[in-house]
């Protein structure tokens, strides 16, 4: 019984370790644009931009074309996790030619890493000697956002991690409740339980 309670505790510890999904949140400051992308978005340099996406390293990514759904698998180079657009400030498409795409992945051989979608518009952030499953609150990357394909306007600038939370409510309570030292004052009591109901035993 005993080594049962020891196996569910520390199946919730290693769960909460690795929580998946998890909301990513970023906030970018716009430094450029092309082809005139500042006079047909309404931004300008200088302006805060800022996008909430969801990425599920359990989850290969995934891409949708006529009518079928297809699925990213990892290679020698590359590991492509599910990623979804939340939230934010991506700027609706004028035009879009393209099919749902819902993808991030890591470049293990070059060391950098992005999140893509085709979603409000063609949004992109990268992160240049970075692994998104190693990422944390602060570090600093790059994005662009294209809205009129043909004509490619676009706006570009640095972002910046702001936060990372878990989607579940219920994962958010169990990384709270089982944190390491809880985990091990528990498992100190209940062996220090079992080697006091041994004694008793042998004292009859």
């Amino acid at each position: 019984m005993l080594t049962k309670i020891v196996a569910v505790l520390l199946f919730m510890f290693a769960s909460s370790v690795s929580a998946t999904p998890l909301y990513y949140t970023f906030q970018g400051v716009v430094t450029g644009d092309g082809n005139n992308g500042f006079g047909s978005s309404g931004y300008n340099i200088g302006d805060v931009t800022e996008y909430t996406l969801l990425v599920d390293f359990d989850v290969n990514g995934e891409y949708s074309a006529n009518g079928n759904t297809y699925y990213e698998r990892d290679t020698d180079y590359f590991d492509y996790y599910f990623a979804d657009y939340i939230a934010g400030d991506a700027i609706s498409w004028s035009y879009n030619p393209y099919t749902e795409l819902n993808k991030a992945f890591d470049n293990i051989n070059e060391n950098y890493s992005r999140l893509e979608f085709f979603v409000e518009s063609w949004l992109n952030i990268s992160f240049l000697d970075e692994q998104l499953s190693t990422l944390e609150v602060g570090d600093k990357g790059t994005f662009f956002d294209v809205w009129n394909d043909p004509d490619y306007m676009y706006i570009t600038g640095d972002i910046e991690l702001l936060s990372i939370s878990p989607v579940y409510q219920a994962t958010l309570k169990i990384a709270q409740i089982s944190s390491p030292s809880t985990v091990l004052l528990m498992l100190i009591g209940l062996l220090s339980c079992s080697h006091f109901l041994k004694r008793k035993k042998k004292g009859r």
